[in-house]
């Protein structure tokens, strides 16, 4: 199992030598299928009725007008990692969630097996950590919730089910800060998950964002240190903010999905709770 706790902290060296080592890989793109998005795009811009939404819509269709430039022959992108994210470069290989829009919806499929991780419950609960007062529960209500689950034994997540939403990731995004446990005393300031220190904004966004990136990338470390000791050969086809894929050459390998595979167990509450990804194989 992989472990994400408070005191929890991202190895930047290790994980950075492990991108150099899986992070190199080359797609090639469907230019139809992102014609198909762009056109779905300019729909959505004249019905717009908000400026914000217009502009959003705006960008997004920039975006894809710009792989679609590059989509007429193969695409070599690095998977590397920048602050706490892992992105890509020389192109922005993106998910948007908001619109449904992603850019592995576009990849020409290949002889190998690609697996998808899908961890937005465990971005669920480090948001709904970090926001619990003011998404309206009280610290008497979350130990009465949990006044049977112990703070060493490891819980299978199905326990929360009375307080994680499954959208909490998306409404604390969106949030403003009234009242946290992760505010520094000087209210100055305010503390991600992993204990890192921001300017405090007034606003979950960047908090939460900092807090689940680095989340996602303690993940990837560890998924690849196992593969590393493994020696098998996999790349890292795509991250998101929710989800991550890897590539398998010459179709599937159970070994390999095992390890990819491996259960999350995030601290939340004072406890610890266990995550299985939803897995897609394709």
């Amino acid at each position: 199992m992989i472990i994400l706790k408070q005191d929890t902290r991202l190895d930047r060296q290790k994980l950075e030598s492990l991108l150099n080592k899986y992070g190199h890989v080359e797609y090639t793109f469907n230019s139809q299928l992102i014609q198909d998005d762009i056109d779905k795009i300019d729909s959505w811009i004249a019905e717009a009725k908000t400026s914000l939404r217009l502009e959003n819509l705006k960008k997004i269709k920039c975006y894809l007008n710009g792989l679609l430039k590059k989509s007429y022959k193969k695409v070599e992108v690095s998977w590397v990692l920048m602050n706490n994210a892992i992105v890509s470069l020389p192109v922005e290989i993106r998910k948007l969630r908001l619109f449904n829009i992603q850019a592995t919806d576009y990849m020409v499929s290949t002889n190998d097996s690609i697996i998808a991780l899908d961890y937005i419950e465990v971005l669920n609960i480090i948001a709904t950590e970090l926001a619990y007062r003011d998404l309206d529960f009280t610290n008497e209500f979350i130990e009465n919730e949990l006044k049977n689950i112990g703070l060493i034994t490891v819980y299978d997540s199905k326990v929360l089910q009375n307080i994680i939403d499954d959208r909490a990731y998306d409404k604390v995004m969106v949030m403003r800060i009234g009242d946290t446990a992760y505010m520094a005393p000087n209210r100055k300031e305010i503390y991600t998950y992993f204990g890192d220190s921001l300017e405090y904004d007034g606003a979950y966004r960047k908090v939460l964002t900092e807090s689940c990136n680095t989340a996602i990338s303690i993940i990837v470390m560890n998924l690849l240190s196992k593969i590393n000791s493994m020696g098998a050969d996999v790349k890292v086809y795509a991250v998101f903010e929710d989800l991550v894929y890897f590539s398998v050459p010459d179709g599937r390998n159970a070994d390999i999905e095992q390890v990819l595979t491996t259960p999350i167990v995030v601290r939340a509450f004072g406890r610890k709770f266990e995550v299985k990804p939803k897995v897609q194989i394709y």
